[in-house]
């Protein structure tokens, strides 16, 4: 029942937000990725790694920001907001020696720079990614390929799910994730490529069929394998959930684990196609 009502209300929000586009979208990929990097350097947190919290949330916001006004390439917010990390970092590390040098503080440089490493690997896991989904609402055929982009990844992940707990026998790699299966991949798979093909039709986009069930193929290997990278994450940090924001689901984060990895695919795939 918390699963159908959390549906019920997120599914008009995002596809509102979708419909939009423009501030709309923005906003609601702010809010989105800021929550979701909250919980991810929470989970960094209780495996021993220490982000910088506040850098790295002015840095995803700039990720995003920037792609609404597309104002330089990502490439360079990358590198703008590393370098300025970096300064921060070193700053730290000169404070550290010249007034806690004989303190009983247990952070070191090595800390320090962990940290920064650490933010800059969250920030590109949902900061850079979830900002091609401005970029790509505001090119040709934007609506459709996000919304082939989000249906095709929750297709992918339901058929897995499905046909994982009603056949599924074989582990994947039970070290990772215990309830992944062979069986529910191959579902995910065969379901993700149908999603993708049956999308492309519908939505008229300007993709063969030959093209779209590569897509499709590729979006039902990579949505588990961005499913499967959040597990380990969640793994080291020795939790079942990222959050408990979306009762019966969980956090944003694992409502977000598949679908940023899609989204980079489907991304380059339609300035390809285009």
């Amino acid at each position: 029942m918390a699963r159908l009502t959390s549906a019920a209300i997120g599914i008009p929000i995002i596809a509102s937000a979708v419909w939009f586009g423009d501030i709309w979208l923005t906003t609601f990929v702010v809010i989105v990725g800021c929550v979701g990097l909250i919980e991810l350097f929470k989970l960094f947190e209780r495996s021993g790694r220490y982000p910088y919290k506040i850098p790295g949330l002015l840095w995803l916001c700039s990720f995003v920001v920037n792609a609404h006004f597309q104002a330089i390439m990502p490439v360079g917010v990358l590198v703008l907001g590393f370098s300025i990390l970096l300064i921060f970092c070193c700053l730290s590390i000169s404070l550290r020696f010249t007034f806690y040098r004989n303190s009983n503080i247990s952070i070191t440089p090595v800390d320090i720079i962990r940290g920064a490493v650490m933010t800059l690997l969250g920030v590109i896991y949902l900061g850079w990614t979830l900002s091609l989904f401005i970029i790509l609402r505001q090119g040709p055929n934007g609506f459709e390929w996000i919304a082939l982009t989000l249906v095709s990844t929750f297709s992918a992940d339901t058929g897995a799910l499905a046909i994982g707990s009603a056949i599924g026998t074989r582990k994947m790699i039970p070290s990772v994730s215990s309830g992944k299966t062979w069986e529910g991949a191959f579902g995910g798979l065969i379901l993700g490529i149908a999603a993708t093909t049956t999308l492309a039709i519908l939505l008229n986009l300007p993709v063969g069929y030959w093209e779209v069930a590569v897509l499709g193929t590729i979006i039902g290997i990579i949505s588990q394998v961005g499913d499967l990278f959040e597990s380990k994450i969640k793994r080291l940090a020795s939790v079942k959930d990222s959050g408990i924001i979306i009762p019966g689901h969980g956090g944003v984060l694992d409502r977000l684990d598949s679908v940023v990895f899609v989204v980079v695919v489907v991304y380059y795939f339609a300035g390809w196609a285009v």
